[in-house]
């Protein structure tokens, strides 16, 4: 009967270990490095941005990306050099909301190219813009060492 408890008392700790999720200056850290937690925020922030865009009486284009910046850019920017290194996919999930953050911002139709989009927003795209955060934050490690 003590193997019984043990074995059970083992598969309790590696249940443990493969669920652990941690929480560390805003961002969740867990095993595989998911982002649903910073789309869900971004998700929140762009319905307050659809809220804000009504067609009728909505913000111009000018306060719409300065919303974009302020609520769901700085949220992408914080983590980036972490979030960098996540599965494409997920990271994906992201540039799916910046599109649509876009799409809304200068509105455009759901289909036109997401390049074009980044060019008329003055706005780089998510990859090129976590590259260039990554190696500013490199550069600056190299100067303080």
């Amino acid at each position: 009967m003590p193997e019984f408890g043990f074995i059970c008392a083992i598969k309790f700790l590696l249940w443990l270990s493969c669920t652990c999720i941690h929480k560390f200056l805003g961002i969740i850290f867990d095993r595989k490095l998911r982002l649903h937690y910073l789309k869900s925020k971004c998700t929140k922030a762009l319905n307050v941005l659809r809220f804000v865009a009504h067609s009728s009486w909505g913000a111009d284009q000018q306060s719409l990306s300065h919303l974009y910046s302020s609520l769901i850019s700085c949220k992408v920017d914080y983590g980036c050099i972490v979030c960098g290194s996540a599965r494409g996919s997920y990271l994906q999930m992201l540039d799916f909301i910046q599109n649509n953050t876009l799409c809304l911002c200068l509105d455009a139709f759901r289909t036109s190219p997401f390049s074009s989009l980044c060019v008329l927003a003055n706005e780089p795209p998510l990859y090129t813009w976590r590259r260039m955060l990554s190696f500013q934050y490199s550069v600056k490690l190299s100067e303080w060492s």
